[in-house]
Formats: C-alpha cells, sequence, structure tokens
C-alpha cells in the first residue's frame, strides 16, 4: 500500500496549502543561509544542525508562536537525532543568528525564538535557487 492511500490520500491530486492539512513553513533564504554559512565553516554537522532547524520550525508550527519553550528531547525526538547532537546545533544556529536563546531554564529545556529579523542576514549574497 503506498501512502497516499494509507492516509486517505490517493483521490487528491495535487497539494492544497488551503485543504486544511496542517503544514510547517520554513523561509527558504533561512535554510539556504544555513547551509551556505555552515560549508563556508566547513562543518561537518549540516544535517543534524538542519534537522534541529526543521524541527524548531515544526514546534513553533505546532504551537503557532516563533517563541516557544521546549525541551531538548522533544527537538531530538521531532528530528530523529540523539539528545546530545541537539544542544551542540541549537549553539549553532544561535551562532549564525537564525534563532535566539531567550533563556535556558535548565540544559534540558531552552526558550527560543526563530529570528523573525531577517534583516540581520544579507540575503543578497546567496543563491535564490
Amino acid at each position: 500500500m503506498n501512502w497516499e492511500k494509507a492516509l486517505g490520500l490517493d483521490d487528491i491530486k495535487t497539494r492544497k496549502i488551503k485543504n486544511g492539512v496542517p503544514f510547517a513553513w520554513a523561509d527558504k533564504r533561512v535554510l539556504r543561509y544555513i547551509r551556505k554559512e555552515l560549508k563556508r565553516q566547513n562543518n561537518k554537522s549540516i544535517s543534524s544542525i538542519l534537522l534541529t532547524y526543521y524541527a524548531l520550525v515544526e514546534i513553533a508550527s505546532n504551537i503557532g508562536k516563533e517563541s516557544f519553550t521546549c525541551s531538548q528531547a522533544q527537538i531530538a525526538e521531532l528530528a530523529t537525532l540523539h539528545i546530545n547532537t541537539v544542544g551542540p546545533a541549537i549553539n549553532k544556529l544561535s551562532e549564525l543568528g537564525v534563532i535566539f536563546v531567550l533563556k535556558k531554564a535548565s540544559e534540558l529545556s531552552i526558550k527560543l525564538k526563530l529570528t523573525p529579523d531577517y534583516w540581520l542576514i544579507d540575503f543578497d549574497d546567496i543563491d535564490q535557487q
């Protein structure tokens, strides 16, 4: 059985955002910026950092806010990463300026804000592909 049939979507011909299907919105400019900067830094953890960012976007989407508190375990579960990988990824995303760590309640709980201030990032130098 294919996934469309399993989900009862086999009769849907095109994806429509307005049809009530939940989705998480990730700004492609931010994703490009993360990739570009990590490649420039020769960072070997690009995939885990991107998975962490995607998990944060999904959490923000789920609660409908760009500022939220969550546990590193929650992020790790959504990102399908080990919890010990999430902390360094959060630190790198914060260093890049795509998230702000507003408060660390503990090593396991963190209050974050996704960066809405895109002017902090120079997107003019990023290929728009």
